[in-house]
């Protein structure tokens, strides 16, 4: 998923997953979530698709519009650097709760 330029579908997780390594992602679904709305608005990685009547029309033209752009691949990364660096990374928090803990 990593070398891919864009991600579309229906499924959140895989959509977070590109999201994840800078890649661009349609998430095609009527459903939303708080953490979905998040990458979306404030790190402009995923993009929601939820008009189930133009949905095909619609995932075609935001597609279209991102492969345009000739920078999409380092446009993504730069926006993924931001997303890593403003959250916490779960694995050294969960082994200092345990250091402190445990002893």
């Amino acid at each position: 998923m990593s070398f891919a330029q864009l991600f579309v579908g229906d499924g959140l997780t895989m959509a977070f997953e590109c999201c994840m390594m800078g890649v661009h992602a349609i998430f095609t679904s009527e459903l939303t979530s708080g953490a979905s709305d998040e990458v979306e608005k404030k790190y402009e990685l995923l993009y929601s698709i939820t008009d189930r009547d133009n949905m095909l029309k619609k995932t075609i033209d935001k597609s279209e519009k991102l492969l345009k752009k000739k920078n999409l691949k380092q446009e993504g990364r730069k926006k993924q650097k931001k997303l890593l660096e403003e959250k916490i990374d779960i694995n050294e928090w969960w082994i200092d709760y345990l250091e402190k803990e445990v002893k």
